[in-house]
């Protein structure tokens, strides 16, 4: 089943952690040839979309004066789409990726994170979603094979295809609780989320033993959500205690950029009979992640809030003070520690502060991708992509309690997902 013919590496090259005056980092030679690392787990990794690659951060020298960071490159597929989403098992020695993302192709492929070798590739489809659940156990990833657009289903542990669950498009995010009973995510193009009861898939993995190609699965979902904020959805993201959930909803304007005034981050109670929603704020929703001691929840805005800003600015407290124009990307600090609460208020999930492309010298078009902290807390890492830039990126890092920029960092172009062993945003 193996889509390239070798190993599908260009290269691995460090980059200098100063500001990124040198542009995007371009594939090397291919006559470079990759050595194998040692083994860690700690080290986050980045999903570069085109040309497919994946780029490491190692966090055991961010203390240096330029710390380990570097692309590896995929022979065979320069010209190819990759997933946006990356995945890495809960062992940390193993990246699982789609490629190949097409209406009549794709395919899901395992990478040896010491290596890069490909160990295993599976025909069944890419799509630009990938979440390995939190436990560890069960892989999903997006298919938008005509012949496929469902959640095709792994067992991560013995890289094993189960069968795929079906949907009838394409979800661009995944998220699971702690347990690993629940799947949540969106079909694209819609405006719906969707929960599913996963607790059966370890009855079902322990009686397979082989590949299950074009097998249904049995699962079903239990209870949907249509959001009236837009007509389509992106960004999901459950809450540590599993009683809530923020889902990103968004209405595209005729070239499919976001229509500001109907875009929103919202909060649904998952605690009920049926999912409720007991919160909104404006806001792009590129992508989410949360604050490790659950406090803090940030979005990403993919387009900037083109809309009539005057509820924005007064309704949200980061933006009382002054006279703001929000015509640049922005990720948003949102306060959702009542969550975490057993008497929550609703009311007090604000917007306490954002970062502002503007300030760090993007033009109007330069998305904020995607953001994770590191396990200690100590850092909290952003993708940026400068679209009038020849899609130049850029890893912001931050500070993980004030959020200052620290450096920045030059990635290869179109820099989305990162990943955790067993945690990707």
């Amino acid at each position: 089943m193996k889509k390239v013919k070798f190993l599908g590496i260009l290269g691995i090259f460090a980059l200098a952690a100063s500001c990124a005056s040198t542009g995007s980092v371009n594939p090397p030679d291919a006559s470079v040839e990759a050595k194998a690392l040692p083994f860690s787990v700690n080290r986050i990794y980045i999903a570069n979309v085109t040309p497919p690659s994946v780029t490491v951060v190692d966090l055991d020298t961010f203390n240096d004066a330029n710390p380990v960071v570097y692309p590896v490159y995929f022979k065979g597929i320069e010209d190819k789409q990759q997933s946006h989403l990356i995945s890495v098992s809960k062992d940390g020695r193993y990246i699982w990726l789609s490629e190949n993302i097409s209406k009549n192709a794709g395919y899901v492929q395992v990478v040896d994170a010491r290596t890069f070798e490909i160990v295993k590739t599976w025909d069944v489809g890419a799509g630009v979603g990938t979440h390995i659940s939190h436990d560890g156990k069960w892989g999903f990833f997006a298919s938008e094979k005509t012949t496929n657009p469902n959640i095709n289903v792994f067992d991560i542990e013995n890289q094993r295809y189960l069968g795929y669950i079906e949907l009838g498009g394409w979800p661009h995010n995944f998220d699971t609780n702690a347990d690993g009973t629940r799947l949540y995510t969106t079909k694209y193009p819609g405006n719906i989320l969707y929960e599913y009861d996963i607790s059966g898939l370890a009855a079902i993995a322990a009686a397979t033993t082989a590949d299950q190609l074009g097998v249904k699965l049995p699962v079903t979902p239990l209870r949907s959500f249509e959001s009236d904020g837009g007509t389509s959805c992106h960004a999901v993201l459950v809450y540590p205690n599993g009683k809530y959930l923020i889902f990103g909803s968004y209405t595209a304007g005729p070239d499919g950029s976001v229509i500001g005034s109907q875009a929103f981050d919202t909060f649904l109670d998952l605690t009920s009979d049926k999912i409720v929603e007991v919160a909104k704020i404006p806001g792009g929703n590129h992508n989410y992640e949360i604050s490790p001691d659950g406090k803090y929840f940030f979005s990403s805005d993919w387009n900037a809030q083109s809309c009539n800003v005057e509820d924005y600015l007064k309704t949200l407290a980061a933006f009382k003070a002054a006279d703001i124009k929000i015509d640049h990307p922005l990720l948003r600090y949102v306060d959702v520690s009542t969550l975490g609460s057993d008497n929550p208020d609703y009311s007090t999930i604000k917007i306490v502060g954002y970062l502002d492309g503007k300030d760090l010298g993007y033009a109007n078009n330069s998305p904020m991708s995607h953001q994770i902290y590191d396990p200690s807390g100590k850092y909290f890492f952003v993708t940026t992509i400068q679209l009038e830039d020849k899609a130049k990126g850029e890893l912001l890092v931050l500070d993980g309690r004030s959020w200052r920029v620290l450096k920045s960092i030059p990635l290869p172009t179109n820099p989305h997902g990162l990943s955790l062993p067993a945690y990707g945003r």
